[in-house]
């Protein structure tokens, strides 16, 4: 949990959910109190730097992984340590603990002819499809800064955009196809596309950005030390995947498999088109090819749902040598971003050698090579 913010070990913690700590009974009537999921800050310094606090959110872990935590006290006359249960079971901790292995047990990342709650929940409300298409990814241990007001002055900026365009009719709708958009703007330019047209231009956004922005969605992925033992070789991940369905009820997105390597995972969702953070649950690994399928709830969204939506696939016609592409992609403050590259081969193979540990490797996979390098390189 506090690995997760980036707390570093031996750290000294001054304040949690916004009471003072002054020893292990006071986190521990804290912690009690809180339910798994909850989102609260904590306030610590580092042992070589007293004089200066820091304050981070925290995730209370949201899956059962371990046992409830537990207090060992040594009994001098046996030389053994007794062990009692730290926070009462009648505490929304434990509560929810109990609550997350019933959900567990009755409904685990099952094969998709299994149906889960959400599965259910999106029989009875919606049956409405979508298709996907491609993603870029990166990953890397966490790192936190001490100042955010750049990434919170963007967020802003993207919340007032949102907000504005829920205000104006027909505005939502107008993200469409890149085809779609272009010939709107050349042949029926209302005041609404006018608008929309002149703050891509002072955005200095290219159309492809506008286009794919609202189906881009950024990763954090953090693995339990415990799964460290199925060959992953890392406990935290960035990555940025693709929405390919969108309704009222269920959400999918589609991942490359180095960002989500193993189904026992905490996961949460940041939206280019909306800043907002969500947890999300894996439902999918493909055993070969390399991509994994992520469900959320639409309905923690709240005003962002709107402006979301699923990326529109296109496999015809098919990709051909020399045609022109655009590599879109989010950077680490949610800005979407583009290049743009030449197919230099539209269908070769890519041998991934094995790893030094056993563990997950895409194999028979088509490979898009483009004229902007390896890093740049797209797989299907």
């Amino acid at each position: 949990m506090l690995s997760r913010a980036s707390v570093p070990r031996h750290s000294i913690i001054k304040k949690f959910a916004g009471e003072d700590i002054e020893n292990l009974d006071d986190l521990i009537a804290v912690i009690s109190k809180l339910s798994r999921g909850a989102r609260v800050p904590l306030e610590y310094v580092k042992y070589t730097d007293r004089y200066r606090n820091k304050s981070v959110l925290v995730t209370i872990d949201q899956h059962g992984w371990y046992a409830p935590p537990q207090l060992y006290t040594r009994n001098d006359a046996t030389g053994l340590w007794n062990a009692k249960l730290a926070i009462p079971l009648e505490s929304p901790f434990v509560v929810s603990h109990r609550a997350g292995h019933m959900d567990a047990n009755l409904n685990s990342i099952s094969p998709l002819t299994e149906s889960s709650p959400m599965d259910l929940k999106c029989q009875h409300e919606s049956e409405n499809t979508a298709d996907g298409c491609v993603k870029m990814q990166t990953d890397e241990e966490i790192a936190v800064d001490g100042s955010h007001s750049g990434e919170d002055s963007i967020i802003e900026k993207k919340r007032r955009r949102v907000d504005e365009e829920i205000a104006a009719e027909g505005t939502i709708s107008s993200f469409g196809d890149l085809d779609d958009i272009k010939d709107g703007a050349l042949r029926h330019p209302s005041s609404v596309e006018v608008s929309d047209l002149a703050r891509t231009i002072s955005s200095n956004a290219s159309l492809a950005e506008q286009v794919i922005e609202p189906a881009l969605v950024m990763f954090e992925v953090h693995v339990p030390p415990i799964c460290m033992l199925d060959g992953v070789h890392s406990q935290h991940f960035f990555g940025t995947g693709v929405i390919i369905y969108h309704s009222d009820c269920l959400g999918l997105v589609a991942v490359d498999r180095n960002t989500v390597a193993v189904s026992i995972s905490d996961i949460m969702l940041s939206f280019a088109a909306y800043p907002i953070e969500i947890p999300a649950e894996v439902v999918f690994l493909h055993p070969v090819h390399n991509f994994a399928l992520v469900a959320y709830d639409p309905s923690a969204l709240g005003a962002g749902a709107s402006v979301i939506r699923a990326a529109k696939l296109l496999p015809e016609p098919a990709l051909r040598r020399g045609d022109s592409v655009y590599l879109v992609g989010l950077s680490r403050s949610l800005q979407a971003t583009s290049r743009k590259s030449t197919i230099t081969n539209p269908c070769t193979a890519v041998n991934i050698g094995s790893a030094d540990c056993p563990r997950y490797r895409a194999i028979n996979m088509e490979v898009i090579e483009l004229d902007t390098g390896t890093s740049y390189a797209h797989f299907n």
